[in-house]
């Protein structure tokens, strides 16, 4: 069954993101961004504290402006 749309107010999450540009399909791509993520993470000493998450920002197809994204502790 459909429902409609809810809003839910949420806590701000600190999270760092690296924006990229990617044309469709980019599953080739994610290796290398998740690897600049996480070594970004890594080389700030900073900890994760959720899942991954991408957030379309703009969608031209076939591409695609994305941020990349992982809840940090600080």
């Amino acid at each position: 069954m459909l429902t409609l749309p809810t809003i839910i107010d949420r806590p701000a999450l600190p999270y760092v993101a690296v924006k990229r540009t990617v044309t469709l399909p980019f599953d080739d791509q994610v290796p290398s961004i998740l690897g600049d993520l996480f070594d970004f993470i890594s080389a700030s000493g900073l900890r994760e504290t959720g899942p991954v998450h991408f957030k379309h920002n703009v969608v031209v197809m076939p591409e695609l402006e994305m941020e990349f994204a992982v809840p940090v502790d600080e």
